[in-house]
């Protein structure tokens, strides 16, 4: 009897000392997250403090970022973040006390806000890093000390191999890891952060950047300076054409393989972008485009399109109309809509021909009331060439109401514009349900569907 209680007490001692750290891990895991959230949340506060700061001296544009990296930071938990960001939505330019330029000489000050604000981010983020490292929690440690590292800048490596960052000396074993899995960008290696963390296979990248536009490409540092300029003719464009100011750096990625492109959806789960050749990704101020298989104008026009789409997203509260979306990316990168020399950008020009032509005859064009319940995506997975009749359309009516029809009409076009850029929903919501765009256009065209299907027939036809 003694010997069986040796025997099970040495078999329960073996199995809480096999059990014991598995719960320590996981205990320290639940610690990091909640000291994670803490942090996010510290960071986030002081972004809303520095924005303040801004506001108060009307630096309005300053402030505006602040402001949205703090509900970008905290994930949209910092309750004042979220409630400022509603308020300036729904307030525009009454929101801010005075408007000053952030000239040279008022720099100096917010220069100082500001290096304060990154140094204690990064020392929070440092901190947090280490702590996990200390407990075992590599995959912990490894996204507390990429999170430090800025995806834009070269790696800096000392004579150790440990890389440098802003608030100290990354441990050797993560920085080892950093370095085996850093891609190489225009010849330097990068952190794979952000974006770069979902280009599975690439090892290689060429940039061209601006504070507006970063263009990153697998073809050639070439492609990629050629395509940089395009955007950048783009985006004031874009802007004037919307009344919008870009609140976020874009990024366009472009692939020259089909293969790259097609791994690339699946690593940002946007795969049902597959039976198109780009896609716009707002929420992450993405466009990506695959060049393979296409002229040079093909892949320009493409860019175009896509880029364009971040513009309507970006003016919108609410997602529009998907003819709308497609027939405003087209009047800025439809095929013959624009020129290109390698310089000068010229827009807004007559859709090609033959795009035009599937709309006349017995390809006229969609009733309205037909043309909104369509989804392009699905139908270039079923049909192309219906979906090549449905984005000339798309520009044809855009097009139309915008600047050509009769001005009865054009005055209801703007006033529903108007109506679908003040149609915010607020912080915390309200007991009043927010009308959609499609509510507000069935609103505002009320009688006059028909009138919009016969006119635009009449228009397609003299082109």
């Amino acid at each position: 009897m003694h010997t069986v209680r040796l025997l099970v007490f040495a078999a329960a001692f073996w199995l809480f000392a096999l059990l014991a750290p598995l719960a320590s891990a996981r205990d320290a895991r639940a610690e990091y997250q909640t000291k994670l959230e803490a942090l996010e949340l510290e960071s986030a506060q002081r972004h809303v403090d520095v924005g303040l700061w801004c506001r108060e001296r009307g630096f309005t544009q300053a402030a505006r970022e602040h402001f949205l990296k703090a509900v970008e930071l905290s994930r949209g938990r910092h309750a004042h973040a979220s409630s400022i960001k509603s308020l300036m939505e729904r307030l525009g330019e009454d929101f801010w006390k005075k408007q000053v330029e952030l000239t040279d000489a008022r720099r100096k000050p917010y220069d100082k806000q500001v290096e304060k604000l990154e140094r204690e981010n990064a020392q929070a983020r440092f901190q947090l890093a280490s702590w996990a490292n200390e407990r075992g929690l590599e995959n912990e440690a490894l996204a507390a000390f990429r999170a430090l590292l800025d995806p834009d800048a070269p790696l800096v490596v000392n004579a150790k191999g440990q890389i440098q960052a802003s608030a100290g000396q990354i441990p050797p074993a993560c920085s080892a890891k950093l370095l085996a899995e850093a891609i190489s960008i225009n010849g330097k290696p990068h952190v794979r952060h952000g974006v770069l963390a979902q280009l599975a296979g690439v090892e290689a990248l060429f940039q061209a950047r601006s504070e507006a536009l970063v263009v990153l490409a697998t073809g050639s540092l070439d492609q990629a300076e050629e395509f940089h300029r395009l955007g950048s003719a783009l985006l004031p464009a874009l802007e004037k054409e919307l009344g919008l100011r870009f609140e976020r750096r874009l990024t366009l990625l472009l692939f020259d393989s089909r293969e790259t492109y097609e791994r690339y959806l699946v690593e940002s789960d946007r795969q049902q972008y597959r039976s198109a050749g780009g896609f716009a990704d707002p929420s992450r101020a993405v466009t990506v485009v695959c060049t393979a298989d296409k002229s040079a104008h093909e892949a320009q026009s493409l860019a175009l399109h896509e880029l364009s789409h971040l513009a309507d997203a970006a003016a919108f509260p609410q997602a529009m109309p998907h003819w709308f979306r497609e027939g405003f990316a087209e009047r800025f990168g439809g095929v013959g809509t624009f020129s290109w020399d390698g310089a000068r950008l010229t827009l807004r020009g007559e859709l090609d021909s033959e795009r035009l032509a599937t709309l006349r005859g017995s390809g006229k064009p969609w009733p309205i009331a037909e043309l909104v319940r369509i989804d392009p995506l699905s139908l270039w997975g079923s049909d192309r060439e219906q979906a090549k009749r449905y984005y000339a359309q798309a520009w044809a009516l855009y097009r139309w109401l915008s600047s050509e029809a009769p001005s009865s009409l054009r005055v209801r076009w703007d006033a529903w514009i108007a109506s679908c850029k003040s149609a915010k929903r607020g912080f915390p919501p309200g007991t009043e349900p927010v009308p959609t765009p499609e509510e507000l256009f069935r609103k505002h065209f009320d009688g006059a569907l028909a009138e919009i299907d016969a006119g635009l027939v009449d228009w397609v036809e003299v082109r």
